[in-house]
This record gives structure tokens, C-alpha cells and sequence, in this order.
């Protein structure tokens, strides 16, 4: 039995709007990221963590739709590790200015 949401020439029907195949595996592609949390890696262990496939399947995705496999793509950043860098940027910011306030004149 046939899908009845699959149509013709590589397009699928998802929640009464069509879509070409290829356009929602490069969307899926182009929004992969490693799943090293606080790291980077590059692209094809992205493609290999997204899609479950070898290293030699994740290359070649990339390359099919024009992509450096090499790139360094940036893993998930865990929440609590993101505030202790927000909090830590504050902090060197604010020593920052206080190091370049002008002092007082007639002290």
C-alpha cells in the first residue's frame, strides 16, 4: 500500500503543504549540528550524529549540496554553562570600564 502523502517527482504532502524531499533533507542538513555539547566538530560528524550513517555517507551529504565538510559547526551549549559565560562576560566587562574611568578631578 502506497503512501498517500507521497506524490510524484520527489515531493511529499506534510500537514496540507507540499514539499520537494530534497528541499527538507538540505533544510534538515544546513540545521545538523554536532551533538558534543560545549564543543565544536565539523560538519560531516554533524551529518553523522543527524542521520546515523559513516563517516564516508555523512562526507558525501555534505559535498551533494555544495557544503565544506570540514567546516567547524558549534554543539549544543548546555544552559547552565551558557549563563556562567554570560555572567562571566559581564563580569569582565564591568572590570573592563572600570579600569578606563576617568578619575575624579580635584581630589
Amino acid at each position: 500500500m502506497s503512501d498517500p502523502n507521497k506524490l510524484p517527482n520527489g515531493l511529499i504532502v506534510l500537514a496540507g503543504h507540499e514539499f520537494k524531499i530534497e528541499d527538507l533533507l538540505k533544510r534538515a542538513i544546513l540545521n545538523a549540528r554536532p551533538d558534543k555539547v560545549n564543543g565544536t566538530a565539523p560538519r560531516w560528524v554533524a551529518m553523522c550524529d543527524a542521520f546515523a550513517v559513516g563517516s564516508s555517507v555523512a562526507w558525501d551529504l555534505c559535498k551533494a549540496f555544495d557544503l565544506n565538510p570540514d567546516q567547524q559547526m558549534s554543539g549544543p551549549i548546555c544552559e547552565t554553562c551558557e549563563e556562567n559565560a554570560a555572567l562571566e562576560q559581564e563580569e569582565a566587562e564591568d572590570a573592563e570600564f572600570e579600569l578606563i574611568k576617568p578619575e575624579h578631578q580635584g581630589e
